[in-house]
């Protein structure tokens, strides 16, 4: 007798996937390849979860300031693991990574000592670690999310340092967290200063703007020739933005607003002039990520935590999707809420 259930289970179970949005980096980024069970126990939803529940004399500033990686996560998987049931998903995920590696009978160890001892038997190879963890989850490959704004990152680039391409590809972002903002999506000019630019002093910058030695339009130019070449540095699959909380496209960017500076393009003139532009000439989708509330819990900050959702009015999709029906877009809304207006 022919069982569909199992032949459908197993047909699923062997198909290999791809995931478009990762933070991975490969093996030869040195320290910005973040592998085993500190890494693990470090990530922001597990200190998020870990802070519900923590003692009240564990401060943020003292977890994040004074105790060594080390540190934290013997904390975390006391309080998380060992003193309570890991049920979340979150946690969940810790678990289901250490069996697959063979390692589910120290699940119920007091202690990281066997696992830590497991994880440092692997240091000697790191790019047979992530080959073994793409075939245990069925991965084909991973899109990471590179940025060219941080200088950390930016090097490997710039110094073309060999990795497996097969495994890992690239989408660029284009937009960065400084100071709390969004740099294409907010028009972080500060920024922009800085990293296109090259110039420090931002009065300075502000300065060459008022007197005309730096116009809109070689502003424009300038910010997408810098991005043009980072996308065909990395030969990005698609270029990446995500949407500050309240985002609003105006269709018609160039109109004089009050907050306006010296002149300078707003972030619906800059979709407008360079990333549509780029889109269009590299043929390459946008991928959007909506509904983040940045800096909702400010003490959460140094794991990258801390942030909220909101449910997004999907009007300003409607007007991107209309005006440039030529460019693909794809969107991840991080709210589970139904939005009140469907994009066909």
């Amino acid at each position: 007798k022919f069982d569909l259930e199992a032949f459908v289970e197993n047909e699923v179970k062997s198909v290999q996937v791809v995931d478009l949005h990762t933070h991975l980096f490969p093996p030869e980024h040195d320290e910005l390849f973040l592998w085993g069970i500190d890494e693990l126990l470090n990530y922001h939803y597990i200190v998020s979860e870990f802070f519900m529940v923590a003692s009240s004399d564990v401060t943020s500033q003292a977890f994040f300031a004074e105790y060594t990686e080390e540190k934290r996560s013997d904390l975390i998987w006391t309080t998380l693991f060992v003193l309570r049931t890991p049920v979340s998903e979150a946690c969940q995920g810790v678990i289901r990574v250490l069996s697959r590696l063979g390692l589910e009978k120290h699940l119920k160890d007091d202690t990281l000592d066997s696992i830590r001892a497991w994880f440092h038997e692997r240091q000697k190879d790191p790019r047979e670690y992530a080959k073994t963890i793409f075939e245990l989850a069925g991965i084909k490959y991973v899109v990471m999310t590179n940025i060219p704004f941080v200088e950390e990152e930016a090097r490997y680039w710039e110094n073309q340092v060999n990795f497996d391409k097969t495994l890992f590809k690239s989408a660029l972002r284009v937009d960065q967290y400084v100071f709390s903002s969004l740099l294409l999506l907010t028009a972080d000019w500060e920024t922009f200063a800085k990293v296109v630019f090259k110039i420090e002093d931002f009065n300075k910058f502000q300065k060459m703007v008022v007197e005309g030695y730096l116009s809109k339009s070689e502003l424009l130019e300038k910010i997408l020739d810098y991005l043009e070449c980072w996308a065909r540095k990395i030969d990005a699959l698609y270029l990446f933005a995500s949407t500050p909380a309240k985002f609003e496209y105006e269709e018609n960017a160039e109109t004089p607003s009050q907050d306006m500076k010296f002149n300078l393009p707003r972030a619906s003139e800059l979709i407008d002039k360079v990333l549509i532009p780029l889109a269009r000439k590299l043929n390459l989708p946008i991928g959007l990520k909506v509904g983040a509330c940045r800096g909702v819990n400010p003490d959460l900050a140094p794991c990258n935590g801390g942030d909220g959702v909101e449910v997004v009015d999907t009007k300003f999709l409607q007007s991107l999707c209309r005006k440039f029906a030529d460019v693909k877009f794809l969107v991840t809304f991080l709210a589970a809420a139904i939005n009140t207006r469907p994009v066909y």
